[in-house]
């Protein structure tokens, strides 16, 4: 069940340190290669009209962005990663993405942050985080750009769980996270299917069960491949990020 290689994007801020230093733990722990990766992406006006860039200096920042995704990946053996390679895109990050994802099915897991930098090379990673948990094949794990980690891994996971088949793949990998011996699964048994219940009803359960253990520092939500099912937990995903400081891990199998 565990992956063969994850997937970390990044954009160069403190939150894709933080969220590399996760993909690494896990690379480590499952001795899975880390890839991480960086979206070049630049408005179609940047390359039209009175507004466009000039040649050189679009190729200057293509030269930035390789030169910090070679020290991201260096930073990421450094924290312990069990191998790792980058990867530079250019285009869109969300599709980007999602696209890197189908072409390679060693791809079991991406690990990513919810909010991106301003500016020229702005990214609205909460649409991105939401995109990408739509249309991924595999498992998701997102957090927000202020949620703060120790090394210590994940102590006390909340499993939201129906009655479907894929609650048993969200049980499965809720084993492989939580730490070894110190670590708890706490169930959340969801009367009905999750994609049936309305997202504010179940985002609220879900709050409210965090809130009063107060030591959950993982939200676990069962996926499957039905388009329903994928926009509905995209949803439920990203509005537990904001109403929680805890990430939240779609856990999908593999198509």
């Amino acid at each position: 069940m565990t992956p063969h290689r994850i997937l970390c994007p990044i954009d160069f801020t403190l939150a894709s340190e933080q969220t590399m230093r996760i993909a690494a733990r896990l690379s480590a722990e499952w001795q899975q290669e880390l890839v991480v990766a960086y979206a070049c992406y630049l408005p179609r006006s940047a390359f039209a009209g009175i507004a466009r860039l000039p040649a050189d200096m679009m190729r200057r920042l293509l030269e930035e962005d390789e030169l910090a995704l070679v020290d991201a990946a260096q930073s990421a053996g450094e924290l312990g990663a069990a191998a790792v390679s980058s990867a530079l895109y250019s285009g869109s990050p969300a599709e980007e993405i999602v696209e890197a994802l189908n072409e390679d099915p060693m791809f079991d897991l991406v690990v990513m942050s919810t909010h991106g930098r301003s500016g020229l090379r702005r990214m609205v990673m909460g649409s991105i985080t939401e995109h990408v948990i739509r249309h991924a094949p595999c498992s998701v794990l997102a957090m927000r750009r202020d949620t703060l980690l120790d090394d210590s891994g994940f102590r006390h996971v909340l499993c939201a769980l129906d009655v479907s088949i894929a609650s048993r793949h969200a049980l499965l990998y809720a084993s492989n996270l939580v730490e070894r011996d110190i670590g708890r699964i706490t169930p959340l048994r969801m009367s009905e299917s999750i994609v049936e219940v309305p997202v504010s009803i179940t985002v609220r359960e879900i709050a409210c069960a965090v809130d009063r253990t107060r030591t959950i520092d993982l939200v676990i939500l069962a996926g499957d491949s039905l388009p329903k099912s994928r926009a509905r937990l995209a949803r439920i995903a990203t509005n537990v990020l904001r109403e929680t400081s805890c990430p939240v891990l779609v856990a999908r199998a593999r198509e």
